[in-house]
């Protein structure tokens, strides 16, 4: 069974501690898709204030979590913290090449991104994040060179 089809198997009632599982994850999967209805897109604030309720509703923060990934992927909605830890990925591969992150690399990452924000994050802010990733993590990163650009330095 799929998690749309939780959802629209019935109307919900009872308090957490006497609602079944299957109860439970179909309302908290209800409180997902209402705090990501207008935007299609849930952002850190978002996921607190829903693992705070997963929580409420006799759940663990592992369950909240899953449910709310596999929700999100399902429906094609974006969340945040997947799209930084996919971004994360995606230019680890690519600074582990020994030349370093390269624009492209870089580009292709910040398209992906931008993606899956569905216009919810701005692309300078994106590119920003991006950025903030590659640094914390000391990656190289190769720009400049005899006709190159500081495409990288340039991302305020």
């Amino acid at each position: 069974m799929s998690l749309y089809d939780l959802i629209r198997s019935g109307p919900l009632s009872g308090s957490a501690s006497s609602l079944s599982v299957e109860e439970r994850k179909r309302q908290f999967l209800e409180r997902i898709k209402l705090n990501a209805y207008a935007d299609q897109f849930i952002d850190r604030q978002e996921e607190h204030r829903l693992l705070e309720q997963a929580v409420d509703l006799g759940m663990t923060l592992e369950e909240g979590l899953a449910l709310i990934a596999q929700f999100a992927t399902e429906q094609g909605y974006g969340v945040e913290r997947l799209l930084e830890e996919r971004a994360r990925d995606t230019l680890a591969v690519a600074a582990n090449d020994k030349k370093g992150v390269e624009k492209a690399e870089f580009e292709a990452a910040l398209q992906e991104f931008l993606r899956d924000a569905k216009g919810v994050i701005p692309p300078a802010e994106a590119a920003r994040r991006l950025k903030k990733i590659v640094l914390d993590q000391r990656w190289k990163v190769k720009e400049g060179g005899l006709f190159g650009s500081k495409w990288f330095s340039a991302i305020t």
